[in-house]
């Protein structure tokens, strides 16, 4: 792998002291930020590339660890209803009509939409079956991602090509986990992925979280999304949401609990005292109409919360810059502006969503000895311009996907000027057509 500089750039380092270099140069080397400063001295320029970075403003990729690369073939199609209606009635019938060549174009689709706006990590959680087919693109095309099957054993309105029992759900998550956690040289994880609990039962989530632990592996699920959805578990269960996942064993730093909108005041110290991350979804949850999330409470308390676009069909994009902007704008809302100020929210959409994958070690801040997951974007734009005293409410409020110039994962170059590397957005548009067709055909005649 070549040697990179990337040099005179302003570099958002997004360290603990949050610090910003002004003008300064990166060193990568193997995939690894060798050096980060001011200028850096090099005695064989000619066996690096040279990437020039002036006027341009470097900050870390973006994580966002809660997606459905599964669904994004799906934009569109889901419009105009609340959660339990729009998976019963829409969802759940179209991922039960993928096939492994549906839903290769619809993970294609995706990623090539994530790098086109900046997100090098993602945690994705697929449909019940195909996952390698997931797997299997991620690596071809270089995302860094924690991926799992959809789990589901039970469920009103789920139709026959998802079902599946606890036991086979399990074995088959156990299976793909002992094949792909660690596969493409560590990039990619396995992450175990109960849908939510109206889809799994108290002895899998148990048997899930044991498993999960035995193989090193992190945990996902959706929770307290939507208050018709808080009370099914309510009467199901006989307890609040959190309580339950919290009994089965399903709580703690290795767990990333998707949206977290309605939590009762217990619920919330069980949150706190678990350690569990929080995957907070605004423009999925506003799209929905589930509700906006107690971010600042939560922040507040210590908890950690990333930024995610969830999947196409209850958000229409994957755009990591549409989400910091409605966390914001929803909390000026709920309470004041700047409840939830600019830096906080750069900070949710890098550090924050590396915490939630347990990378902070790898990812998440430009420093010496971490992978190079960057985004050089360009801020020199009409869209953008104006005398900001704050870069950090430019980025949030004025950038979009517009100005992402070049993208790197672990040193390569996935994305550059438009253009995904090994990816040709016609090629790319004429297969999607053609396998959405083919799968709506598959709906009609399962109906």
């Amino acid at each position: 792998m070549a040697s990179e500089i990337i040099r005179n750039a302003n570099i958002f380092t997004m360290d603990d002291q949050g610090t910003i270099i002004n003008q300064g140069d990166v060193l990568i080397q193997d995939g690894i930020i060798a050096a980060v400063d001011e200028h850096i001295d090099t005695d064989d320029h000619e066996k690096h590339v040279i990437t020039d970075g002036s006027g341009m403003w470097l900050l870390p990729g973006f994580v966002q660890p809660h997606i459905h690369l599964c669904q994004t073939i799906f934009r569109g199609l889901a419009e105009d209803l609340t959660l339990l209606d729009w998976l019963r009635e829409r969802i759940w019938p179209m991922e039960a009509a993928h096939d492994p060549d549906s839903l290769r174009a619809s993970v294609r689709l995706g990623i090539h939409e994530l790098f086109a706006s900046g997100t090098t990590t993602i945690m994705d959680m697929g449909t019940v079956h195909h996952t390698e087919v997931i797997f299997e693109e991620a690596a071809k095309l270089g995302i860094r991602a924690g991926i799992g099957k959809a789990m589901m054993e039970m469920g009103k309105g789920m139709p026959n090509g998802l079902k599946e029992t606890g036991e086979e759900s399990l074995a088959e998550s156990v299976r793909l986990a002992e094949k792909y956690h660690g596969y493409n040289e560590g990039r990619l994880s396995y992450v175990f992925s109960p849908r939510f609990l109206l889809s799994v039962g108290e002895d899998l989530f148990r048997q899930i979280a044991i498993e999960a632990r035995r193989l090193d592996c992190r945990m996902q699920t959706h929770t307290s999304e939507n208050p018709e959805e808080s009370l099914a578990v309510v009467d199901r269960t006989g307890l609040d949401s959190l309580k339950f996942l919290e009994n089965t064993g399903f709580m703690g730093d290795d767990v990333v609990l998707a949206h977290v909108i309605h939590l009762t005041a217990g619920e919330f110290n069980i949150l706190k005292s678990s350690g569990s991350h929080v995957a907070h979804c605004p423009g999925s949850n506003a799209k929905l109409g589930s509700g906006i999330a107690k971010t600042p409470e939560m922040l507040e308390a210590g908890i950690n919360v990333a930024l995610a676009a969830d999947g196409t069909p209850c958000n229409n994009n994957l755009s990591v810059f549409k989400e910091m902007r409605l966390a914001g704008y929803m909390q000026s809302l709920r309470q004041r502006p700047g409840t939830l100020d600019a830096k906080q929210i750069v900070y949710m959409a890098t550090r924050g969503g590396a915490a939630a994958m347990g990378l902070t070690d790898s990812i998440g801040s430009i420093e010496p000895g971490k992978n190079a997951d960057l985004v050089l974007m360009n801020p020199n734009m009409v869209h953008c311009s104006g005398p900001f005293s704050d870069p950090y409410t430019r980025i949030v409020y004025s950038m979009d996907e517009r100005n992402v110039n070049t993208v790197w994962v672990q040193g390569d170059r996935v994305f550059h000027k438009g253009k995904v590397r090994g990816m040709g957005d016609a090629a790319l548009l004429a297969e999607v057509e053609r396998e959405l067709e083919k799968l709506l055909q598959r709906l009609t005649e399962n109906v």
